[in-house]
This record gives structure tokens, C-alpha cells and sequence, in this order.
């Protein structure tokens, strides 16, 4: 896993993917937030991902897999302003928002959470926070750990 991080931050192998292909690469590389080159590269896609034209097509499952990784480098400066950008395009894409399924509203509060001064994050957490307060479908299908994940989270 050190080996495929390091490639990601040191090679042009990734330049030009997707932001979907870079989520998944996130994904798994947030799995060793004790590993050095994970975090880096972690940093590297968070960099991609504010570079970025446009993010209109990253679905609600892609956009907390990115948060979730993220979430696992709170102390990255690049890491904060893609979490802030993500917050933002969940607050103006109600369809990528309400594709949110309790499990992924649970991440990305506790994403958000990791950044509790930053206000994007502030207003998404409290915007999701009120889906599931005004949303019985969605608390009666969170299980425990969305539920500690939500409450944690705020």
C-alpha cells in the first residue's frame, strides 16, 4: 500500500483520472491513516479533486467516499479546503444531497466534524443534520453505527 501511494504522489500514472476512480483511491489508502506516504497521497487527490473544472457529476456515494478519506488527514491544509468545496457542492446540489443514504450522512457529518471552525462545513453538517430531523424514513433506517456516527458528529 506505501508503494502504491508513493506512485500516486511521484509518478504521472494518475494524472488525467477521474475524480470516481480517485474517490476509490482514497478509499482504500484511508484504511493506513498511520502510514506517512497514504497521507500524502491522500493529500495529492485532495489537491486534484480542488483542482477540479467542476464536480456537478460526483454523486453522493463518490463525494463521501472523498470526505471519509479526508476526514482520515485532518491535519492537511488541502485536505480542509477539498472537505470545504465537497460541503459546498452538497449544499447546492439537493440531488447529490438527498442521494445520501443514513450510513453516508453519518460519514460526512463526521467528516465535517473534524473541521468544526471551517463554515462550509458548519452549514453543510447543520444541513444534514435537519434531513434527519425532519426525515423519519431516514432515522428509522440508520443502524447503530450511523446512529453514533450522527451523534458524535454534532
Amino acid at each position: 500500500t506505501e508503494v502504491a501511494a508513493q506512485y500516486l504522489c511521484k509518478t504521472k500514472w494518475f494524472d488525467g483520472a477521474s475524480l470516481t476512480q480517485l474517490a476509490h483511491v482514497g478509499n482504500k489508502l484511508s484504511k493506513h491513516p498511520n502510514q506517512q506516504a497514504c497521507m500524502d497521497a491522500i493529500a495529492w487527490i485532495a489537491g486534484q479533486l480542488n483542482q477540479a473544472d467542476d464536480l456537478s457529476g460526483l454523486d453522493g456515494r463518490h463525494s463521501v467516499l472523498f470526505l471519509n478519506a479526508f476526514a482520515k488527514n485532518f491535519n492537511s491544509g488541502r485536505c480542509e479546503r477539498a472537505v470545504a468545496r465537497l460541503a459546498r457542492h452538497l449544499q447546492r446540489n439537493h440531488s447529490t444531497r438527498s442521494s445520501l443514504d443514513p450510513q453516508n450522512i453519518g460519514l460526512a457529518l463526521n467528516a465535517f466534524s473534524k473541521w468544526p471552525d471551517n463554515p462550509d462545513c458548519q452549514s453543510t453538517a447543520s444541513l444534514l443534520a435537519d434531513m434527519l430531523a425532519s426525515n423519519r424514513r431516514l432515522r428509522h433506517a440508520m443502524d447503530r453505527q450511523s446512529v453514533a456516527n450522527a451523534l458524535n458528529a454534532l
